[in-house]
């Protein structure tokens, strides 16, 4: 939280307070220089016109409005509160029990009562109410009894007129400052309260499109995954009555078949769920040596479907989680192998990177068979196969998508048929 120069001076650097403790931290302090404001006030005045009867108390202000200050740069904010407190309805009680009523003194009393209610209320209702009850008892001890600790000297009647207009107008004014800074906490509340309701509304949308996706999940993983567990089974019962060893390495071969098609949706669906829960580790990393790990790691299916690669890299470095930024790159790679076009001569795969200053674009770009326009705005959906050609889980592009969204970036498709396809990723720099 930034403090002003005059707050920092204040309260001191006191980065773990929230907002709320800092309002009332300032407020505190505010009113402590009010009352030591008030004192030094009256103590000019009282000099200027020869009276010294109340100079100790009104030093004595300054002095326990500067302790009050002390303690609330420290901290100790309910010790300043109640002192402050306590002062204040001390010296408004001896000024008004030893003064003319006409100066208007007992002003200072509704203040003090407002003061104990924002200060105290509602944490502390106890105090709030005792100390508004102690300003009421001494604004009613001063006016109706003859109770006082000295005997103030009598002061011409335009001296009155001006003790009592100063008095009206601090004690009108503190009181109205209490008020309006009521109004902004209220306020504060409302508007925290409207935010806290967008927040939940949000949240509760996301989390019914999370019900929504896990129930397709577990209903559509969990045909995934017995498809092949049957198909393997029957399998089993076919090796276990063939007696010829060709089709029993037939069928071990359709069983191997099957048992990395399971591996792969198992892998992609422990994928999801770790996307899903740890957060993104950003790092800067070197864009183009990351490129060439995806392209090396499909060296071998690349040069046997006769695939040739491109990269074209513009700026190095990028800021980003590069482990999930590996995967996307690794899952679209292998999209563009699986479905290159074998008809055509010269097959590539190209990935593109654009590094600006507030973030990057990369690309992966190839001339295969492409995704029918029917298909494009499915592509992305959770357990989607586009063609009959496709033997992966369908998960592989719906987790490029929930990933990229994870890194708060932007993904696009452009496909034509039998030509090719490009996907796009915008991310921002970390």
């Amino acid at each position: 939280m930034k403090f002003s120069r005059l707050n920092r001076f204040l309260l001191g650097e006191r980065s773990e307070m929230d907002d709320l403790q800092y309002r009332y931290a300032v407020l505190r302090s505010r009113l402590a220089i009010l009352l030591g404001f008030i004192c030094l006030l009256y103590l000019f005045i009282d000099v200027f016109t020869g009276i010294y009867v109340f100079l100790p108390w009104q030093l004595a202000g300054i002095a326990f409005s500067l302790s009050i200050l002390i303690l609330n740069r420290r901290g100790q904010y309910h010790a300043a509160s109640v002192i402050l407190l306590v002062i204040l309805n001390l010296l408004i009680f001896l000024f008004a029990a030893a003064d003319d009523p006409s100066r208007g003194v007992y002003f200072y009393f509704i203040a003090s009562a407002s003061f104990s209610f924002i200060l105290f209320y509602p944490q502390r209702r106890d105090l709030a109410f005792f100390f508004a009850g102690l300003s009421i008892v001494l604004a009613m001890v001063s006016l109706f009894t003859d109770f006082k600790v000295f005997e103030a000297p009598s002061a011409p009647t335009d001296l009155r007129n001006v003790y009592f207009m100063i008095n009206f107008i601090i004690g009108v004014s503190g009181t109205l400052f209490i008020i309006l800074f009521a109004i902004q906490q209220l306020n504060r509340s409302r508007f925290d309260l409207i935010k806290h309701q967008e927040i939940l509304e949000k949240r509760n949308v996301e989390l019914s499109k999370v019900n929504m996706e896990l129930d397709s999940f577990l209903y559509k993983s969990s045909h995934d995954i017995r498809a092949p567990i049957s198909t393997i089974a029957g399998l089993i019962y076919l090796i276990q009555r063939s007696e010829s060893m060709e089709e029993i390495r037939h069928y071990n071969r359709m069983t191997d078949k099957q048992i990395k098609k399971l591996n792969k949706i198992i892998s992609d669906i422990t994928l999801h769920s770790r996307n899903l829960k740890l957060d993104p580790e950003i790092e800067e990393f070197d864009a183009r040596e990351l490129c060439q790990e995806v392209l090396d790691t499909y060296s071998f299916l690349l040069e046997k479907s006769g695939i040739r690669t491109e990269l074209d890299i513009n700026g190095d470095l990028i800021k980003t989680d590069r482990s999930r930024l590996r995967t996307i790159l690794s899952n679209l790679v292998s999209n563009s192998i699986n479905y290159f076009n074998p008809s055509i001569n010269h097959a590539f795969v190209r990935i593109t990177c654009d590094v600006g200053h507030n973030g990057f674009n990369i690309s992966v770009s190839d001339n295969g068979i492409g995704i029918a326009k029917s298909h494009q705005d499915k592509v992305f959906d959770m357990f989607y196969r586009g063609t009959e050609k496709s033997q992966g889980s369908g998960l592989g592009l719906y987790i490029t998508k929930e990933m990229v969204e994870r890194l708060n970036g932007r993904i696009s498709l452009s496909s034509v048929e039998w030509e090719g396809t490009t996907v796009g990723i915008n991310l921002p720099g970390g």
